[in-house]
C-alpha cells in the first residue's frame, strides 16, 4: 500500500497530505509556563492500519526551543519499501524557525534539507544523491514550520493558540518539503471525549483549515498533543506515549 507520505525528498507528488493554502497569530504560551522537555511518540495510520510511527523530543531552553525526531514510514513506492526520516528544528522562543534541517534514506537512496531562516525569508539547500540545489521562499515577518509529515510540529500549534480568544486565529507557516508556505486558520471546538489507546478522554479540540484540507487536534489539559485527525485522507495519528 502506497504511502500518502514524502517517499523522498524528490518524490513530491506523494507529500500532499498538508498541502497548505490560505494574519499572525502571536505566541501566548511560550513565556516560561511549558514545559522544559516535551518527548513521546505517534503511530500513524490509514484506514485503521499503522504505516509507521515517529519518535519526538522538544526542549527549550532560555535562548530558544530545540524539536527533533525520528520516524519511519511505509510506502511501496520506495526502495525497500519504507522511508526513514530524522529532524532537527531550533527556533526562538516564539516558535519563529532559525534553522532546520532532515535527512531521509530509502535503501541505499538518501536525502538531505538543510534551512536556515530571517523574518520574511526562508533558505533551503537540496542534497539528493549527490547533486545540490538551492531554493527559497518569501515570507511574512512571524511564522513557524510545519512541514509535511512531521507531525510533532503540530504541538507548536497547541502551544501557540490563545484559547481565552474565542474567535478565529491565524498562524503563517513554512512547509519546507514542500517548498511552500501558507496560513492555517484555528478553531477551537471545545472539549470533547474521544478514544485514545482504547480509552476514552474528555480533550481540547482544535480544528484547522489550510482552504484545501481540515485537520482536527486534540490536547490534554496541559497542550500536549493526544491526536491528530485528517479525515479527508483517512489518516490518524495517535499518541503511544
Amino acid at each position: 500500500m502506497a504511502v500518502l507520505f514524502c517517499g523522498s525528498l524528490e518524490n513530491r507528488s506523494v507529500c500532499r497530505v498538508l498541502a497548505l493554502g490560505l494574519s499572525l497569530l502571536l505566541p501566548t504560551y511560550a513565556h516560561g509556563v511549558e514545559p522544559a522537555r516535551e518527548e513521546g511518540e505517534f503511530e500513524i495510520r490509514i484506514d485503521g492500519e499503522e504505516v509507521g510511527r515517529e519518535k519526538y523530543s522538544i526542549e527549550v531552553h532560555p535562548d530558544g526551543i530545540v524539536s527533533v525526531s525520528a520516524g519511519t514510514l511505509r510506502d511501496s513506492g520506495a526502495e525497500g519499501g519504507r522511508v526513514h526520516l530524522e529532524t532537527r528544528l531550533e527556533m526562538d522562543a516564539d516558535y519563529m524557525p532559525r534553522s532546520y534541517r532532515v535527512e531521509t534514506s530509502a535503501g541505499d537512496r538518501k536525502g538531505l534539507l538543510e534551512g536556515t531562516f530571517i523574518p520574511g525569508e526562508a533558505d533551503f539547500r537540496y542534497l539528493l544523491q549527490g547533486s545540490p540545489r538551492k531554493s527559497g521562499l518569501m515570507l511574512d515577518e512571524y511564522y513557524t514550520v510545519l512541514d509535511a509529515n512531521v507531525f510533532h510540529h503540530f504541538a507548536f500549534i497547541g502551544r501557540l493558540f490563545d484559547f481565552g480568544d474565542e474567535g478565529a486565529q491565524a498562524l503563517d507557516v513554512v512547509i519546507p518539503q514542500e517548498l511552500d508556505n501558507g496560513t492555517v486558520v484555528i478553531r477551537n471546538a471545545g472539549r470533547e471525549t474521544t478514544a485514545i489507546r482504547g480509552k476514552e478522554e474528555r480533550l481540547h479540540h482544535l480544528k484547522l483549515d489550510s482552504g484545501q484540507l481540515l485537520i482536527d487536534l486534540w490536547l490534554d489539559d496541559d497542550r500536549v498533543l493526544q491526536k491528530i485527525g485528517l479525515p479527508q485522507r483517512r489518516v490518524e495519528v495517535v499518541r503511544r506515549r
